[in-house]
C-alpha cells in the first residue's frame, strides 16, 4: 500500500516530469535509430506544463487526473498524439521530397 501513496506522491510534482522529460530526450539522443523517447519525453513535458500551470493558478485543479494511474494515463496519451503528430509530419515531408525512379 506504500507504494500507491509514494506513487501519488511524486507523479503530481512537475519537477519530477521535467526530469523524466529531460532523461527521455537524451535517450533519444544516444538512441538515434528510431524515435521511441521522444513523444515519451514531449509528453512529460506536456505533464510538467500542466501541473506547473495548475500551481500557479493558470488552470483550475479540476483539469488534473484525481489518482497517480490517471496521471500516467495522460502522460501516455500526450505522447500518442505527440508520436502520430510526428509520424504524420515525416510521412508528409517524406512525399513531398519523393522523386520519381525513372527521372535520371
Amino acid at each position: 500500500m506504500d507504494i500507491f501513496l509514494l506513487l501519488s506522491h511524486w507523479l503530481f510534482i512537475y519537477q519530477v516530469w521535467v526530469i523524466a522529460a529531460i532523461l527521455l530526450i537524451l535517450l533519444e539522443l544516444l538512441d538515434g535509430g528510431t524515435v521511441f523517447f521522444l513523444p515519451l519525453g514531449l509528453g512529460a513535458l506536456v505533464n510538467a506544463i500542466s501541473l506547473f500551470a495548475v500551481d500557479t493558478g493558470l488552470l483550475p485543479y479540476e483539469y488534473l487526473p484525481e489518482t497517480w494511474y490517471k496521471m500516467l494515463i495522460f502522460w501516455m496519451m500526450w505522447s500518442i498524439a505527440i508520436s502520430a503528430l510526428l509520424a504524420f509530419r515525416r510521412k508528409k515531408r517524406d512525399l513531398k521530397n519523393a522523386q520519381d525512379l525513372n527521372e535520371y
